[in-house]
């Protein structure tokens, strides 16, 4: 996804501005001796050296965190935007204050009173409606909180939402350094990428990355299959995968259906798509009472057990092939990773990718990147990106909503 001609916050003199920091902020959230507090700061620690830089250069910052959860236009006090605000005072050892909305007069009121220096975080801007529906007031009320907007959102620059789209419409925006180092890793798979290219993909639905695949299985040397999507190959090619969970709705409402996209993308690919050939299955995907090994074969899988990982032999075929591979592209776990039994072939992988040295190694965001931080292998990858849909949207080739926007609107390296 080209971002040539558009302008960073590196081309620009921001200094005694204040600024609209447009980042990602949905966290997931815990409960810790009955405190909410932020569970995985990831996405909140790469923001840390954009608002030091622009406190550097006597910045006032509104930070708009988007949303956080799916509160669905009403007001969840349980997604209050405040655990955020905390684990980000003690990151940047500053005062962030939150303020109890994203639009309206008080919040309006308590920006225009921001001093060089000070930083505010707005609410979940989800508790609106007008959010989601990129409603033309609403983005106008949110464009007027800054004079300049440093979208660095990555993990949600697809969604045509008011507080993306919407405000690189109506205000001089430039691209933050992680959207500028997510689009510049995330390149390297797309363009030219060193042979041998292997691509492992798992996750639940086939549906859900099928431009994905259409795209990697031409240019990759190898794809492994791991996740439930396996399944739906696994039934497409006439084998018997037992209670094991297969996706059968449709496509976006049409007639395509996963196993008839299975069996296309398998031809299309012939020898280079790789299957598991065993996996660990059970009664239960989230607190099994039997798990057991099952090797593919007629007949195989037991009456009302599932495939939930997959299996040693698996596993061990996967690494062989990662560590020939001068590019790796990994999007999806290998199993229901949030279950001790079943996370040992994502941990497989993981590591396997991580002891690469010699490859470019791009973790494709999402559950992908939680499994990654699970494993404590956070700094063991080329990158890890901070955003799930948003990487699929670039390697795929369907596009990021806000840079077809500023493109639209004649992005350029002007000065804002």
């Amino acid at each position: 996804m080209a971002y040539d001609g558009l302008p960073t916050i590196d081309d620009q003199v921001l200094a005694g501005k204040r600024v609209l920091l447009r980042v990602a902020y949905d966290v997931p959230l815990t409960t810790t001796n009955g405190k909410t507090v932020v569970a995985d700061d990831t996405r909140l620690r790469v923001t840390v050296p954009t608002i030091q830089q622009l406190l550097a250069n006597g910045c006032a910052v509104v930070i708009c965190g988007g949303w956080l959860g799916r509160p669905k236009g009403q007001v969840v006090s349980e997604l209050r935007m405040d655990p955020v605000a905390e684990r980000l005072n003690q990151l940047l050892n500053l005062p962030v204050h939150k303020l109890d909305d994203c639009v309206g007069d008080s919040v309006t009121q308590a920006v225009s009173q921001l001093a060089p220096g000070q930083i505010v975080l707005l609410e979940n801007t989800r508790f609106h409606p007008e959010e989601s529906a990129n409603d033309p007031q609403f983005a106008d009320q949110l464009a007027a909180l800054g004079e300049v907007c440093v979208f660095d959102a990555f993990a949600q620059a697809h969604r045509n939402h008011a507080s993306t789209v919407g405000l690189v419409e109506r205000l001089p925006t430039v691209l933050g350094p992680l959207m500028v180092a997510e689009l510049t890793a995330l390149n390297r798979v797309t363009t030219s990428p060193e042979p041998p290219f292997v691509v492992v993909m798992g996750g639940a639905k086939i549906t859900d990355k099928m431009q994905l695949l259409r795209k990697l299985i031409d240019a990759a040397n190898q794809v492994l299959i791991g996740g439930a999507i396996a399944n739906v190959f696994i039934r497409a090619r006439g084998g018997d995968v037992g209670a094991s969970m297969v996706e059968s709705a449709p496509i976006d409402g049409q007639a395509l259906d996963p196993l008839v996209l299975a069996r296309e993308l398998s031809e299309r690919a012939g020898d280079k798509l790789i299957l598991p050939t065993d996996f660990m299955a059970g009664d239960d995907q989230l607190h099994p009472t039997i798990t057991e090994v099952v090797v593919l074969g007629p007949d195989s899988a037991p009456t009302g057990h599932g495939f939930f990982d997959i299996g040693p032999a698996t596993q061990a075929r996967f690494a062989e092939i990662i560590r020939t591979a001068k590019t790796v592209f990994w999007n999806g776990t290998m199993g229901v990773n949030t279950t001790s039994e079943y996370a040992a072939g994502s941990k497989a992988v993981a590591t396997a990718i991580a002891h690469n040295k010699q490859a470019t190694t791009i973790v494709g965001g999402g559950d992908t990147s939680e499994a990654v931080h699970q494993f404590g292998l956070d700094n063991e990858f080329t990158h890890v990106s901070t955003g799930g849909g948003a990487s699929l949207a670039v390697v795929s080739g369907t596009g990021l909503a806000v840079l077809d926007a500023m493109h639209a609107k004649g992005g350029s390296r002007a000065a804002v």
